[in-house]
């Protein structure tokens, strides 16, 4: 304990409270002003030589800062609780190492553990990364991010306090009610310590007006040296400049909660996750689905490492069902790592965004449902291949002619995925032998069929025309006009499709 009463110097401990906070007030407002700057390397092994250094850098200052931190906390409760308890600086002082102590405590398994994987990562040594329990170390490094955020506020308190004890002994800040100086001979409240009490361990002051001492926390009025009014707190806020204190500490007050509030609620970076989403339909109307969902071009610092990562890190969620209609709409959902975007302060906007459904194939259900324009570029297919067929069959014993008759549209009603629905053209066919002396003529029908007849239908694309001989259910020829539409009907490819004609 003596070592202890004998190292627990006042200026020892104000110095390096007052430097300690600073230097980390001074590089939080540094981290402030280059937000968002990022470090730019030359290459990607200059980039993981500079990671590790940087990280080894880091923890020397962390346990730097942790021993400092410590020391600090015993020497300022030993001059405190054991040599002179009317010392506030030196409470404060206590106050403050003692809650920077435990953070920076919580904080070691989660410094350990980053530096840990950076030093493996950069050495290459991929083996160990991958036996890493990386929940337990997740888990500490996050622990350790908020307690290192709370110890930078504590910091920044410690260095205002003792910025404006510093600023009062050198009288920038004049005050007729308050007194403190760094010399130990003197107590917090600018009286000369003689000596201290054997029994009490108390401080015992010198009594100038009476020339005795006087043990305990008593104020005297006079010293060998300047000395100021005792600390009269009630009569100081009371005055003209404790009044002008009270104003600042308030409007310092304010005006940082003024900028936390701004800080967390307003100063974000606004950024539209489906503003230029691509979605791509496919199928027919009434069985749609979405073929390809693409987020598209976001808008945001391409610059910006961290914010590259959360981008590319988003996926799109959206309804998989099978049974869409144009003129539906679906919901688009953009999922992404909150806890991310609100450490990189970002004003999330269309995360969310309906998709009208269009460009699904449209099948007509009848004849009449046809467009006229559709229907005659198919006649036309149809004449052509169906002249082009019979053409082909022709010799010098053997001919044929070839007449439109009429034209029906089948409807498929059993598939809605992969739908066959056609046009049929019916046509008369006049065969004529010319073996003996009489030639004989035979007539029957035959017909033209060509698929994929709907709202997609283009004459600029190639489509194949199907030539068949109709037949009944007994496998005979058609012949007689009347029995076309039966026979369509009882067909093995029209079978269970519903058949009308065109007028």
């Amino acid at each position: 304990m003596e070592i202890l009463k004998r190292y627990a110097e006042k200026k020892k401990i104000f110095m390096s409270a007052f430097i300690l906070s600073g230097i980390y007030t001074v590089l939080y407002i540094l981290g402030k002003l280059m937000n968002g700057n990022d470090l730019s390397l030359d290459s990607s092994s200059s980039a993981i030589s500079t990671l590790s250094t940087m990280i080894t850098v880091i923890v020397i200052i962390f346990y730097v800062t942790l021993i400092v931190s410590v020391v600090g906390m015993v020497l300022a409760g030993v001059y405190y609780f054991v040599k002179d308890k009317s010392d506030f600086v030196m409470l404060g002082e206590f106050v403050g190492y003692a809650i920077s102590s435990v953070l920076l405590g919580l904080s070691v398994s989660g410094i350990n553990a980053a530096a840990k994987v950076v030093k493996a990562y950069s050495s290459g040594d991929y083996s160990s990364l991958l036996t890493m329990n990386y929940s337990g170390m997740i888990e500490a490094m996050d622990r350790a991010s908020s307690c290192m955020e709370y110890f930078q506020w504590v910091m920044i308190i410690m260095f205002i306090f003792n910025l404006i004890v510093f600023l009062t002994m050198k009288d920038v800040i004049k005050t007729n009610n308050f007194a403190y100086s760094l010399d130990d001979n003197f107590g917090a409240q600018g009286q000369r310590i003689v000596s201290y009490d054997p029994q009490t361990g108390k401080p015992v002051y010198e009594n100038v007006q009476t020339g005795h001492s006087a043990s305990g926390n008593g104020v005297n009025a006079g010293s060998s040296m300047p000395v100021k009014n005792s600390v009269d707190l009630g009569s100081f806020f009371k005055s003209k400049n404790g009044k002008i204190v009270i104003g600042v500490v308030i409007a310092v007050i304010v005006a940082f909660g003024g900028y936390k509030i701004y800080d967390t609620y307003f100063n974000k970076t606004s950024i539209n996750l489906l503003e230029n989403v691509k979605v791509e339909f496919s199928g027919y109307d009434g069985s749609g689905r979405i073929f390809s969902c693409e987020i598209g071009n976001i808008e945001y610092d391409k610059t910006n490492a961290e914010l590259a990562s959360f981008v590319n890190s988003i996926y799109l969620d959206y309804d998989y069902e099978e049974d869409l209609k144009n003129g539906d709409e679906v919901e688009i959902t953009a999922v992404y790592d909150q806890s991310q975007a609100d450490t990189l302060k970002l004003d999330v906007k269309g995360a969310t965004k309906k998709v009208k459904v269009k460009g699904l194939i449209e099948r007509y259900k009848k004849a009449s449902d046809v467009p006229s324009k559709t229907s005659s570029n198919v006649k036309k297919a149809m004449d052509e291949e169906m002249q082009e067929e019979y053409d082909n069959r022709q010799s010098s014993y053997s001919s044929y002619k070839t007449s439109f008759v009429s034209m029906y549209y089948a409807y498929d009603k059993e598939s809605s995925y992969t739908p066959e629905d056609y046009c049929i053209g019916i046509y008369k066919v006049e065969h004529t032998t010319n073996y003996g002396n009489t030639p004989e003529t035979e007539t029957f029908y035959a017909i033209a069929y060509m698929t994929d007849v709907n709202s997609e239908y283009s004459d600029d694309d190639d489509h194949y025309v199907y030539i068949s001989t109709l037949y009944d259910s007994s496998y005979n020829r058609i012949s007689d006009e009347s029995q076309i539409q039966a026979a369509l009907e009882d067909s093995y490819y029209f079978d269970d499709h519903k058949i009308t004609k065109f007028e």
